[in-house]
């Protein structure tokens, strides 16, 4: 769970992994973030700075330019949110 939610995946994607219905891998979500709110926060300021910015850091101080972060295309915006998300922790 802990790497399909930051990746993205969805209550129906951990439900079709898992072959479990989806109210249960929501169910699993939710008590996921309810443990670690930690990891919410970090994804949501992580996408707030990218958006912000432009661009994420990686530890070691590289950016990544994110170009669709702010744009009206939903699929590219959303991949852009992701790269923010992972960036910083994969280099």
């Amino acid at each position: 769970i802990n790497f399909g939610l930051i990746y993205g995946m969805s209550a129906f994607g951990l439900a079709s992994n898992l072959g479990i219905e989806r109210e249960a891998a929501k169910h699993y979500i939710d008590r996921y973030f309810m443990r670690y709110p930690g990891v919410a926060h970090y994804m949501e300021q992580t996408r707030q700075t990218a958006r912000e910015q432009g661009y994420v850091e990686t530890v070691f101080g590289r950016r990544l330019w994110l170009p669709d972060i702010n744009g009206g295309n939903g699929p590219r915006r959303q991949a852009a949110e992701r790269a923010a998300i992972n960036a910083p922790m994969q280099g």
